[in-house]
């Protein structure tokens, strides 16, 4: 996953360190499973673009089989981890057909690389 495996950077108001599998905000320490610091990654490095269920699949869980619901478990993480929800959502958006994408608006706006 390119460069960003091993930076730090900036979402917002939410440090995120790879690394680690961790996010800081507000003074917190949030651990993140590997899975979603990786799928945080791909989304931060395909900054506001679409990214379909299938390349996620393929990308997160390399061939194996696993159910929508693997998936949707950890949007949900990611979700609760920005404090975001599906209704109003300001970082992770889905849309019909399975597709997830990361908000424009914060990484095109609010991504710094540290």
């Amino acid at each position: 996953m390119g460069n960003m495996l091993n930076q730090e950077f900036v979402i917002g108001d939410v440090l995120v360190k790879p690394k680690h599998n961790q996010l800081i905000k507000n003074a917190e320490v949030i651990t993140l499973e590997p899975l979603a610091m990786s799928m945080l990654l791909l989304l931060a490095e395909h900054q506001g673009k679409v990214i379909g269920s299938e390349e996620l699949f393929n990308k997160l869980w390399q061939g194996r089989v696993v159910s929508d619901n693997a998936l949707h478990r950890i949007v949900r993480q990611l979700r609760k981890a920005f404090d975001d929800t599906a209704v109003n959502p300001k970082y992770i958006r889905n849309l019909w057909g399975h597709v997830f994408l990361c908000s424009s608006y914060l990484f095109s706006q609010r991504l710094t690389v540290l």
